[in-house]
């Protein structure tokens, strides 16, 4: 999927999308750490964009790898990492294919998963990370829960957002159609680049699937996960619901990672 906003417009990422990193990286931080007795622990972020979550959770004292399909974005991530001086490991790669001689104590899943929308895609991921996880290793992961998401984005179907860029005024527009009988979000991008050299227009429109906590669980215990906790954000004093985010806490207990070369040894 040739998304601009992880192409073309890679470069602008960071600009356009913000929220509380320090905040949420306390709550992943303190998950992990709750269930692991590790001193040093190999944290995967799959699907890690330009890097800030891997970038600051390296520096909590964790050996992070990250991964992500997009390459334009793994630019932007080792660019901010050289400048930061924090060592993190950035591959490009596949969730649903991780590498084989791949093995780590925990992993991180944000804002990826909805990008899944056939039910083979979605469950074949949790058996990817199984795969590279060792028994007792922790999963921590978001998605959009799907009721929430339905009110939210009948209020709110549109979202814009404008920034002054070292390229020119980039203006950012999202507009999300709801699709009920597949419990998925057809949404068209617009980026529209603003400079002396005249307008540069990037237009793309993608299908994104939200989750249920119950399809969640399904496919959390078939890839052996257990001990699960559900929270409404990146917050221990979020309930379900309260936004349109569903954060999961998992534990393998069957592992099937076998004995290799870990994440950024």
């Amino acid at each position: 999927m040739n998304r601009p906003f992880y192409s073309t417009f890679a470069w602008a990422y960071d600009q356009l999308i913000e929220g509380p990193v320090a905040e949420r990286v306390d709550f992943i931080v303190a998950q992990v750490r709750q269930r692991l007795s590790a001193v040093e622990i190999l944290l995967l972020d799959a699907g890690c964009g330009t890097g800030t979550y891997s970038l600051a959770i390296a520096k909590r004292g964790f050996r992070v790898t990250g991964i992500d399909s997009s390459q334009d974005m793994l630019v932007e991530a080792g660019r901010k990492g050289s400048v930061a001086g924090v060592p993190v490991n950035f591959l490009v790669g596949n969730i649903l294919r991780l590498p084989e001689n791949l093995v780590v104590d925990a992993i991180l899943c944000r804002g990826v998963l909805n990008d899944l929308i056939d039910t083979a895609s979605r469950h074949a991921v949790f058996s990817s990370f199984a795969a590279v996880i060792r028994k007792g290793g922790v999963l921590v992961l978001d998605v959009r829960e799907w009721e929430s998401t339905v009110v939210r984005k009948k209020k709110n179907p549109v979202f814009e957002k404008t920034v002054a860029t070292k390229n020119g005024q980039l203006t950012f527009r999202s507009i999300t159609t709801l699709r009920p009988e597949s419990h998925s979000l057809l949404i068209s991008e617009t980026h529209q680049l603003r400079s002396s050299a005249g307008d540069d227009i990037a237009t793309f429109e993608f299908e994104m699937r939200c989750w249920t906590q119950e399809e969640l669980t399904a496919h959390l215990t078939d890839a052996g996960f257990g001990a699960v906790e559900y929270y409404g954000d990146f917050d221990s004093t979020s309930a379900v619901g309260a936004t349109d985010r569903l954060v999961a806490v998992a534990a393998l207990s069957k592992s099937k990672a076998q004995p290799g070369v870990t994440a950024n040894r």
